[in-house]
């Protein structure tokens, strides 16, 4: 999994997701980007599946935000495939929003009896038979790799909004 640096400074949650081997990325710098792009491109080249968030935020109701393509980037010169995947809370209060501050979320959520999550996993897409060459060509197919996951979370997360 991939989660931005801040989650590794949290209490409690960051030695835990630093010690199952979450990569931490500071989003605003590049070689940080970089680095984090390069370590999912070899674990994918090693068959690893690797989770990630490309809108980096969550959002308190239907859509999604715009995806970032650094990852899909990574997963089309490894020749990897990607699984959109939705996330469905039973209460939209459920999805931790910038509204709560994480702790705080995380009490509440956790102290609750059930909370219902579903995952809805969209279709396979494949990556292209070989990646295209240069710098542009490539930044094209992943922002249209990153576009087409994108399309298919914002419809299933619209589809399946609850107020």
């Amino acid at each position: 999994l991939l989660a931005k640096a801040e989650v590794r400074r949290l209490p409690i949650i960051g030695l835990g997701a630093a010690a199952v081997g979450i990569l931490f990325v500071w989003r605003g710098q590049a070689r940080s980007r970089a680095e984090a792009q390069a370590a999912i491109r070899e674990g994918l080249r090693q068959g690893l599946a690797v989770g990630l968030y490309p809108e980096g935020t969550t959002v308190p109701g239907p859509g999604a935000h715009s995806f970032a393509p650094g990852a899909f980037r990574a997963a089309l010169e490894a020749g990897a495939p990607v699984l959109p995947v939705c996330i469905e809370y039973g209460r939209a209060s459920d999805g931790w929003t910038t509204g709560e501050g994480m702790v705080r979320h995380y009490f509440r959520v956790f102290s609750q009896k059930k909370v219902e999550v579903r995952l809805r996993l969209g279709p396979l897409l494949a990556p292209e038979p070989a990646p295209p060459a240069g710098a542009e060509a490539q930044e094209e197919a992943a922002s249209l790799l990153a576009a087409r996951a994108w399309a298919w979370v914002d419809g299933a997360s619209r589809a399946l909004w609850r107020p």
